[in-house]
């Protein structure tokens, strides 16, 4: 009787061992991806409307300068702004790589706009010589996540003091509690509702 009751309380001992040891493992596991995040640059991209953006998504593909292409780095995360939508966020992606864009007059070696499905319709939509890679895209349009940040730039290095939101954070809870997508259907974007 006595050897029973001594094997359930062992059972129960590794039972709360292994629920410890989990947790530990979990808290671990965060700490090494906040870690792996401060090395890791966060950037605000200007979409125009989101047509465009939307149409290539099927690609995760998107138009980029020359001096975004010489900053960023693999692994950095590209946060998608449509223009004149109040700084609204509708997509997150991780960044793989930026490249020249070989479009001649007789032979194409890369897509046209027209294959990527962009239209020169959206204000201030220029042909762009320079393309950016992406994974991991996650359509986060209804989470409703106002940056509030003003800038002419369409390609800018996240700022703390100049983003309503904590970037770096809210990426760790869409990653764990998100899911890809393969691409993103277009909808025109609301302005935030002004308060009164």
């Amino acid at each position: 009787m006595i050897d029973k009751f001594k094997n359930k309380i062992i059972r129960k001992t590794n039972k709360k061992r292994s629920a410890y040891q989990r947790s530990n493992e979990a808290n671990k596991q965060i700490r090494k991806e906040v870690r792996k995040m401060e090395y890791i640059d966060h950037y605000i991209i200007r979409i125009g409307n989101g047509e465009n953006f939307h149409n290539s998504t099927k690609d995760k593909v998107w138009c980029c300068n020359e001096n975004f292409m010489k900053k960023a780095k693999t692994g950095d995360i590209l946060w998608f702004v449509p223009t004149d939508s109040g700084g609204k966020v509708i997509a997150v992606a991780t960044f793989v790589s930026a490249s020249y864009r070989n479009i001649g007059v007789l032979i194409n070696a890369d897509k046209t706009d027209g294959e990527y499905g962009w239209k020169n319709n959206e204000k201030n939509w220029k042909r762009s010589d320079y393309i950016i890679n992406y994974i991991n895209l996650y359509d986060i349009d209804k989470l409703d996540l106002f940056t509030h940040v003003v800038s002419r730039s369409t390609v800018f290095n996240y700022n703390n003091s100049k983003c309503d939101i904590d970037l770096p954070n809210e990426y760790l809870k869409i990653k764990k509690y998100g899911s890809t997508c393969e691409s993103i259907t277009y909808k025109k974007c609301k302005k935030e509702k002004s308060k009164k």
